[in-house]
């Protein structure tokens, strides 16, 4: 299974993992083209409350059993779900309750190479949507946005630059990752969505990311993430992207965990050859702050196994 077949598989065991629906029969291949059918016709007519309940009715089945998720899938439920996201995002008198409704029944069953479904959900009405969810749903609905957000702008360059774009979503990440009681799932989607942005973004785009303070928690990421290969290797490509603008390297030059942690990345250095970067990235913290900045660093290359 690829990194991304296998990632998408654990966003969708995590979500159904929240549920407690007891077991049930397996659907049947009718049930499934019933169901289906009578969303798509719920869509057609705007009809906000039965497509709320046919919304649930998918996430209610496909959190039952893995078959009843895969023959939901096969069937194509994640491309009437996308399609019905769309028209309801386009819909000024739709609530935000349906629309993280149908977005939580999609990150159940949906393939994670389909162009057609993100070509649906990638519409600025869906990413505006998408965010607003992000921002102001509650825990199941933020935790299925930033899953699918991971999705999409891992898809393709433009969708996440054009997500990069949305008022307040790269705060919105930052404020995921950075608080304690943010789920581990959750926080490590947010970080992947953030890294993407960042990664993909253009220079006057990734200035405002460094303005934010990106660097520092792409390196601190760096260093929490030995055991996150898909994680280490986004926040390299941020850092990579980051240090492309003069702002950028200034941030990245005077922080003292970049040349030990970049070492250590690329080329596996052992401990005695590293001890010479912490002495040379200590000399490098400014004079009043030398103390406590030496204790952080020691305490995070200690962390690594540097020291």
């Amino acid at each position: 299974m690829s990194p991304t077949l296998e990632s998408a598989a654990g966003d969708q065991a995590a979500v159904a993992a929240n549920s407690t629906s007891p077991p049930s029969s397996p659907l049947t291949a009718a049930e499934v083209s019933s169901i289906l059918f009578q969303l798509a016709s719920d869509t057609d007519r705007s009809d906000h409350v039965r497509c709320r309940k046919s919304a649930a009715m998918i996430r209610t089945l496909a959190t039952k059993s893995d078959r009843n998720r895969r023959r939901l899938a096969k069937s194509g439920a994640a491309c009437v779900l996308a399609a019905a996201f769309r028209t309801f995002a386009a819909d000024c008198s739709a609530s935000l309750d349906i629309l993280s409704e149908i977005l939580s029944a999609l990150v159940l069953v949906y393939p994670i190479d389909d162009e057609e479904i993100f070509c649906e959900i990638g519409t600025p009405e869906s990413l505006d949507v998408i965010v607003s969810i992000l921002k102001s749903g509650d825990e199941s609905g933020k935790l299925s946005a930033v899953l699918v957000l991971k999705q999409i702008v891992s898809f393709d360059g433009d969708l996440a630059r054009a997500a990069a774009r949305i008022d307040g979503l790269f705060e919105t990440l930052l404020k995921l990752i950075t608080d304690p009681i943010s789920t581990t799932r959750g926080k490590k989607a947010a970080q992947l969505v953030a890294f993407h942005l960042a990664s993909s973004s253009e220079e006057w785009m990734a200035a405002r990311f460094v303005r934010m303070g990106v660097v520092s928690l792409v390196l601190e990421s760096l260093v929490d993430s030995e055991s996150e290969k898909r994680v280490g290797e986004a926040a390299l490509s941020a850092l990579d992207r980051l240090c492309g603008c003069e702002l950028g390297r200034e941030k990245a030059y005077g922080n003292a965990l970049t040349v030990p942690v970049l070492v250590k990345k690329i080329f596996g250095f052992q401990t005695w050859q590293l001890t010479w970067l912490y002495l040379l990235c200590g000399s490098c913290v400014r004079i009043g702050k030398g103390r406590k900045k030496k204790v952080d660093v020691w305490w995070k290359l200690s962390k690594l196994g540097f020291l």
